[in-house]
Order: structure tokens, then sequence, then C-alpha cells
């Protein structure tokens, strides 16, 4: 295996690949991107994997390359990362969501896309995943997300106990008071991290990021998690970046959120 180097900013990432998992809950194939760094057979079982969701808009390029470079970029900081030594190797899962905020939902006509999308992300994806990449049983599991899929990740890692060792976000799509008209479906209690941060017994440690200008509700509802979980003894950290809800803010947050879900420990 030759000795992993460090790559430049503007280069595309050689451990990131296109791949995609055929979908029987969604009737299609969804796309998917794989940072996958260089290590042994024997230790790719021993190697954590990370879950991450895009926002609205958007699809799985954009924690990593994006469309024309205008991603996060968390794939080359991943790899540079690993070639200092500063973190271990993980595998990196950047999954396409559609506008779906992730869950199981009803059709309708309402900018939003529905289907079985938390059956595809809890069923398919996720299984199909470990068994190409980490020989079906990682060692540890993570889960993240910006914005859309950053209340994804939250609700994911809240409702399914033990499923997810830590969940990091960036701009995670949360209100405190009641969402617009079009988008209550995504919020009804069983499903709202806001609420399951006061109802689940054990959640996962949490970290927290936004941009000190992102959108107001987006800057209430992060803070009021990180207010909820503080008053249960439930471990959890924010940090406030400048910048406002946008890829130059999420660049900013992605090696605190990196580093933060590769933490062991509480």
């Amino acid at each position: 295996m030759a000795i992993p180097t460090a790559i430049d900013a503007t280069d595309r990432d050689p451990w990131t690949t296109a791949t995609s998992v055929e979908s029987r809950a969604l009737g299609k194939r969804m796309g998917v991107e794989v940072f996958l760094p260089p290590v042994s057979t024997d230790a790719r079982a021993a190697t954590p994997i990370a879950f991450l969701f895009h926002g609205r808009g958007a699809d799985e390029t954009q924690w990593f390359e994006g469309h024309g470079g205008d991603g996060v970029g968390l794939d080359r900081l991943a790899h540079n990362l690993i070639v200092d030594g500063a973190i271990q190797p993980l595998v990196i899962v950047s999954a396409a969501i559609d506008n779906s905020y992730g869950l199981d939902s009803s059709p309708a006509s309402d900018g939003y896309d529905h289907g079985e999308y938390e059956h595809y992300i809890l069923d398919e994806l996720i299984p199909t995943i470990e068994e190409r990449y980490v020989d079906g049983s990682p060692s540890r599991r993570l889960i993240g997300g910006l914005s859309m899929g950053g209340e994804t990740a939250l609700r994911l890692a809240y409702q399914h106990a033990g499923l997810f060792e830590r969940v990091a976000v960036a701009s995670p799509a949360l209100w405190v008071s009641s969402p617009p008209a079009e988008r209550r479906w995504i919020y009804d209690p069983e499903n709202d991290p806001l609420q399951l941060a006061r109802t689940v017994e054990r959640l996962p440690p949490t970290w927290l990021g936004y941009g000190a200008d992102d959108f107001d509700w987006i800057q209430a509802g992060t803070a009021e998690l990180a207010k909820r979980l503080t008053a249960r003894g439930q471990p959890n950290e924010a940090l406030i970046v400048p910048g406002g809800h946008d890829v130059g803010t999420w660049r900013g947050l992605a090696r605190p959120l990196l580093l933060a879900l590769v933490r062991s420990g509480g």
C-alpha cells in the first residue's frame, strides 16, 4: 500500500468514490459518495463509519466536492487529518436523501420529497454500505448533517437509541416556535429533536454548530436544543462561527464537527 500524502485544497480527493444503493423502499437507486482511506483488510472491521446528510436542495456531493467545487470539502479535510495522524482512519458516507428530511411520509405536492426515506436509511443504506466497506460490523457508527440533514441526523440519533455513538450537526433546521404550515408535517412531537431532547432517556453526545448570522430560527432552535440537553445533563457542546446559512460557514465548522464525531467517550 502506498504511503498516503496530503492533498491540496483544490485537488479532488483520491479516496472518495461515487456509488449508489438500490432502494426497494423508494423504488429507485440513491446516490452515495464514500470517503474510504486505504487501510489493510484486517483493519477494515475496526474502522469507524460516519453517515452524513445534506441540506435541502443539495445532494450527496454537498459534504465533499459538491458541483464545481461548491461543496464543504470534508473528504479533503479528513484525508489530511489522517495523513497528519490527527485522527484515525474512518469511512465517511455522504448519502442523498432528496428533499425528504429523512422521514417516512405520504405523497403530497408541497415542494418536498415523500416516501419511505427513513426505511431506506435504516434498513437499506446503512446495512448495504457497511457490508461493502466495513465488513458489515463497524467498530463505531456516527451520524451528522447540515441544515435539513442536520435535523435528520439529530432525529435518527435520538429516536434510535444505541444505533449511533455520536451526532454532530451544522445549522440544523430546528424550530422553537411553530414552523411554517408547509413544514408542520416534519415536526410533530414524535419526530422533533427539540421534543425528543426532553423525553428520550439517554441521548448520544451531541455537537452543534452554526453561524453568527445564520437564519434567526436556526440560531434560536440550535441554542434551545443545547439548553435542553444541558438542563438534563446530556453531553453536548455548541460552537458559533462567523457566517450565515451558507457553505462558507459550513466549511468553517467542518474541522471541529469532524473532530467531535471521531472523539471517543462522552
